[in-house]
């Protein structure tokens, strides 16, 4: 089986994300949420680690994930989004998947990202 490097898992992900949402509000508020999460967890970098780490169990996890989801009153379809990394086994790789999907939205809003040397 053909292995995928980290950047292609990144954008599956990040498509899957912005392909389900319904309306270009919901969008927006999705891309406010991804922020919000990337804020929190550069915060608190132990968080990562207990939702990737083998030794806590998926119930756990994914109870831990609901509350986490309700207090910060995100979306279903966020907390769905979560709820399939933390089952894939992906949640490690959230940041990338966050950074991606800002990558994604932007451009689609006909945003470009440039490098500028002087």
């Amino acid at each position: 089986m053909k292995k995928i490097n980290k950047q292609k898992i990144a954008e599956i992900y990040a498509n899957a994300l912005l392909n389900a949402e319904k309306s270009a509000e919901e969008a927006k508020i999705l891309l406010k949420q991804t922020q919000k999460l990337q804020d929190f967890l550069q915060k608190s970098n132990k968080t990562i680690e207990y939702f990737s780490s083998p030794l806590i169990s998926m119930s756990d996890k994914k109870n831990m994930m609901d509350m986490f989801c309700k207090e910060q009153k995100f979306l279903p379809i966020m907390q769905n989004f979560l709820q399939i990394l933390l089952e894939n086994n992906r949640f490690s790789q959230i940041s990338a998947i966050m950074d991606e999907f800002t990558k994604i939205y932007m451009e689609n809003c006909g945003f470009v990202y440039v490098t500028v040397q002087s």
